[in-house]
């Protein structure tokens, strides 16, 4: 699969309301892009070539909260992913393994939007329901407190009509540029 399917999310109001709100952004992100050269550090294979497929991750849409105020404010971010039954553990259920990485990189993405690079040093997740596949979902995720190299994240997968399937508490740092001394922690 080289496309993505975005006509899965056709037929479900609550991902065209996001998609056609005023107040959100298309945020473009090197997860879906096509696969860098080798000797890039950051090369997203896993989601980029690994869980592209109609079987496992088929669409992928990444947004982003347009106004948001204060001086210590960041924006919401969203996933929209369709999930296809090649992610199961259970029949037809999302593997919890699955929804873990999925918190992980959306974690990720509101990091590197936030403060740039990061590496996920706790990521505590609560399971509540299974999600059933195939099905579309919706990962929101947003900095909730930041200190010295510290950047705490909250993140959830959700039905988009409220229903919440698993949220996760990350601490994510942000590493030692070269040459510099590290701020604290």
């Amino acid at each position: 699969m080289t496309t993505e399917r975005y006509s899965d999310f056709d037929d479900l109001p609550w991902c065209q309301e996001l998609l056609n709100s005023p107040d959100i952004k298309d945020i473009t992100i090197p997860t879906r892009q096509p696969p860098p050269p080798a000797d890039r550090i950051i090369t997203n294979t896993l989601f980029n070539k690994t869980w592209r497929s109609d079987t496992t991750v088929r669409a992928w849409k990444s947004l982003q909260q347009r106004n948001f105020v204060g001086p210590d404010a960041y924006p919401e971010n969203y996933l929209l992913l369709s999930l296809g039954t090649g992610l199961d553990s259970h029949h037809k259920k999302l593997h919890g393994g699955a929804c873990a990485t999925m918190l992980d990189q959306a974690v990720g993405i509101t990091s590197f939007e936030a403060v740039g690079p990061t590496f996920t040093k706790e990521l505590n997740v609560r399971y509540e329901e299974k999600v059933p596949l195939p099905s579309c979902v919706l990962c929101r995720s947003k900095v909730t407190r930041r200190k010295g190299r510290a950047v705490w994240i909250s993140a959830s997968i959700e039905d988009g009509k409220g229903k919440v399937y698993c949220d996760a508490e990350a601490l994510c740092i942000i590493p030692v540029q070269e040459g510099k001394k590290p701020a604290k922690l």
